[in-house]
């Protein structure tokens, strides 16, 4: 970050608020020409362009990588997007009554909970400076450190409402977000490691059925099921041999399954939820299920880590009671507001066409709203088609020794390996179902226990 610090610098000074100077005056004045409209994508492609640098950090792969960096991308489109279309004067009805609607929202779901939090801060801070100003023995000192400290933290609670709802506003698709980086942090940083365990997951997502006359039958979800539990087991052994400490009560899980080739595991559920208690989790709850929880909860989590260092039985009431209601009275309906914008360019669409306006061509909407909305729009598109392959991936990364760092020192573990070891495990119910089809079962339980003396010696 240090060595593109300049860049991301200029992006921040120069590049965005030179777009926001020029949409600004597109939609004030109603000028645009191509040159303008240019610009502003120029100045878009640049501050967009230093958020890649930011997504490198929080991925292992080009889907990751391509995921959050297309997340960023489309919620800064669509600060644009939404100028573009509310405050765009404009003489259509359905249009202006969409513009009102998206006001209300930011006024009741957005301004409320930076309002909340923005209180608190103002009213710590404001504390805060009164007694640091307040320790001179000098009375016009005093007072005059009193006035300056009054100003300072005025000036910063109204420059930081205006930032905090339009960082509140702008911050939608980002929210997809965390819980792939939390899982990408999982992954070792070393690229031989990084990439033995992302051929591996490739390896699990291209589990499919398999039947044999009527004698075996697996589908392709038990098939995938399998596959992880097969790279847990070798993970598990090699981790044995290196040394390395695994979750007690995740490894008897598997090792007890192991020997019916994990085909009576029946679900990815009881790979998340078996786990020694510890401090990182609680009950049956999974530790994805608990980051999650948290994600949702954040406010109140916020709150409550700031209140242990808070004096004053008062005040931490007052934060921890604030925090509460800051997440659970008004931060749903913030949550609520995401899903507003995800669906605004939609009902847009939708709403201009039972009208009987055209949003492909002609007169009828203006070229650089329609820009905005195609453009956005194709980043949606984009990063739903995106968002579920990686998600699909690391659904499967997160049932590799769930909730724990995936370890480095993993020997020679490699995809053919596993494989190997895969289908030596379920070639063995195929044996037992032509044994017992060939011999009749009294004959094939003596081959079966005689073939598997043979396999332990």
């Amino acid at each position: 970050l240090r060595k593109h610090l300049g860049f991301i610098l200029e992006a921040l000074i120069e590049a965005f608020p030179q777009s926001i100077i020029q949409i600004s005056a597109i939609v004030i004045h109603g000028n645009v020409n191509v040159i303008s409209i240019v610009s502003i994508l120029i100045s878009m492609l640049s501050v967009s362009s230093k958020a890649f640098i930011f997504a490198i950090q929080f991925s292992v792969n080009i889907k990751s990588l391509l995921f959050i960096w297309i997340g960023a991308v489309t919620d800064f489109i669509g600060v644009f997007f939404a100028i573009s279309w509310v405050l765009y004067d404009s003489d259509i009805a359905v249009l202006s009554t969409l513009s009102l609607i998206w006001q209300i929202k930011v006024c009741v779901c957005v301004v409320p909970l930076v309002l909340c939090f923005s209180v608190f801060m103002y009213v710590s801070g404001l504390n805060e400076l009164l007694d640091q100003m307040s320790t001179n023995n000098s009375i016009v000192a005093c007072c005059f450190g009193v006035v300056c400290a009054w100003l300072v933290v005025q000036i910063l609670w109204c420059f930081g409402m205006v930032l905090g709802t339009m960082g509140l506003e702008i911050a939608t698709f980002i929210f997809f977000t965390p819980p792939i980086m939390l899982s990408c942090d999982l992954v070792p940083s070393t690229e031989q490691h990084m990439r033995t365990y992302l051929d591996l997951i490739a390896w699990i997502i291209q589990g499919r059925s398999q039947r044999i006359d009527n004698l075996f039958s697996v589908s392709s979800k038990q098939d995938r099921i399998v596959r992880t539990c097969v790279v847990n087991k070798a993970i598990i052994d090699s981790a044995a041999q290196s040394g390395v400490t695994v979750d007690i009560k995740f490894k008897q899980l598997i090792n007890d399954h192991y020997a019916s080739s994990f085909l009576d595991v029946p679900s990815f559920a009881i790979l998340r939820t078996t786990h020694q208690q510890h401090d990182r989790f609680s009950g049956e709850t999974s530790e994805f299920g608990r980051t999650l929880l948290t994600l949702l909860c954040v406010f109140y989590v916020i709150a409550k880590n700031e209140a242990q260092w808070i004096n004053g039985a008062l005040k931490k009431k007052c934060c921890l009671y604030g925090g509460a209601f800051a997440n659970f009275g008004i931060a749903p309906l913030f949550f609520v507001s995401r899903v507003f914008n995800m669906l605004f360019p939609f009902l847009i669409i939708v709403s201009l066409y039972r009208a009987g306006y055209n949003v492909f061509g002609g007169d009828d909407i203006a070229l650089f709203q329609r820009i905005m909305l195609w453009l956005y729009v194709a980043f949606i598109a984009i990063f739903a088609v995106i968002g579920g392959v990686v998600y699909r991936e690391q659904y499967y990364l997160w049932h590799i020794l769930p909730g724990k760092p995936l370890p480095a020192n993993i020997g020679s573990i490699s995809v053919d390996k596993v494989t190997s070891i895969y289908q030596t495990l379920i070639s063995v119910p195929v044996r037992d179902a032509l044994l017992h089809k060939t011999y009749g079962s009294d004959i094939a339980k003596i081959i079966i226990l005689y073939c598997n003396a043979i396999e332990l010696d």
